[in-house]
């Protein structure tokens, strides 16, 4: 049975961008594939291939920022050990002609900072070659690897920085003709966290989802963001005990038998027997004015199994907002049509 969370009946959703490319053609939706998976560090992320200057990366998919930005070769290995970017699987940049690093971009990453320098080359995202894009080379990091882990961002969040995001230049050159892009991760196997997907830019595709798409209007203040480049679900404290109540009672209550959830002091999660995942219920937050646009979380979304150790990924959030990460994708569509200030919602077929 479905939950309804103990939320607001006027919870309304932030802006979430994503982009991807695959043809040149102006007007038509430009399509780029992204994948739910694990690579360096053994931590599951969204990713998307990218090529920069003819050079091959795995870049984090995040919606919380707004910068695209590579690891630089030099830097990395100076900070690590020579040779190291040969074994990360992400990728490092060098510089075709050498790298001018002297000017400096700071940018905050929830639990660390980079410093990056502004660079300009071909970038081919999909199939799709676009030159002279600008981007950022990660020149410095506090803490430094491997207090804190690198990683190459593909940020898709509107601009707020120096550096402009891909989707703005993609505008700028009119390689699209509309600001309009959608997105969706297909339901994962089961016991499995790994999924496919889309990112398409410059439109939807209504064959994708079960109709009909159903909108919410963008806010400001938001009151619940979509972040790609988190994997916990970030709840209100008022809310997070109740919540995980909830959950308990409800996966129990499937299973005919008490469903034990242990909080864990260290890691500050609540641990679970990996054999009772499949009990865990689907979460649904009532959005719109008045709860009438509905997303639903599949479990396979806000718990995790590392080393056959399973924990509920949701946690107490700083501030009062609602935070959810990129597995809340999993067999949703979401299409975004900033011009419109509304994100439409449905399920994916």
């Amino acid at each position: 049975m479905p939950r309804v969370l103990p939320m607001r009946r006027s919870l309304l959703l932030s802006t979430l961008t994503w982009w991807g490319i695959v043809q040149e053609s102006s007007g038509q939706v430009l399509r780029q594939p992204v994948r739910r998976t694990t690579l360096d560090y053994n931590v599951p992320r969204l990713y998307a291939h990218v090529v920069v200057d003819n050079q091959q990366f795995y870049a984090q998919v995040d919606t919380g920022s707004p910068e695209l930005t590579v690891i630089w070769k030099d830097w990395y290995e100076h900070v690590t050990h020579p040779g190291s970017c040969t074994t990360l699987q992400m990728g490092c940049y060098t510089c075709p002609k050498g790298c001018d690093s002297k000017p400096t971009i700071k940018i905050s990453y929830g639990f660390k900072e980079v410093s990056v320098f502004p660079w300009r080359g071909s970038v081919r995202l999909g199939d799709t070659v676009v030159g002279k894009l600008g981007f950022g080379v990660i020149k410095g990091q506090k803490p430094p690897p491997p207090s804190r882990n690198a990683a190459n961002i593909l940020g898709l969040s509107p601009d707020a920085s120096k550096l402009p995001s891909v989707l703005t230049q993609l505008y700028g050159q009119s390689k699209v003709s509309s600001p309009t892009f959608a997105l969706y991760l297909s339901r994962p196997s089961a016991g499995s966290f790994e999924s496919s997907g889309e990112l398409l830019l410059g439109g939807g595709d209504d064959t994708l989802y079960v109709k009909p798409l159903r909108f919410v209007r963008f806010s400001k203040p938001a009151d619940l963001l979509i972040d790609t480049g988190t994997n916990f679900v970030l709840v209100p404290s008022k809310y997070i005990d109740s919540l995980l109540r909830s959950i308990q009672a409800e996966a129990s209550k499937t299973a005919g038998r008490t469903v034990k959830f242990t909080f864990a002091p260290a890691s500050k999660v609540y641990l679970f027997d990996c054999a009772d995942a499949a009990f865990l219920p689907t979460i649904t937050f009532a959005l719109g004015a008045v709860g009438e646009v509905q997303l639903t979380m599949d479990h396979a979304a806000y718990y995790h199994n590392l080393m056959n150790q399973c924990y509920i990924d949701i946690v107490s959030a700083e501030d009062n907002d609602w935070v959810l990460p990129d597995k809340t994708l999993y067999g949703n569509y979401l299409e975004f049509q900033p011009q419109n200030a509304r994100l439409g919602i449905a399920k994916l077929k």
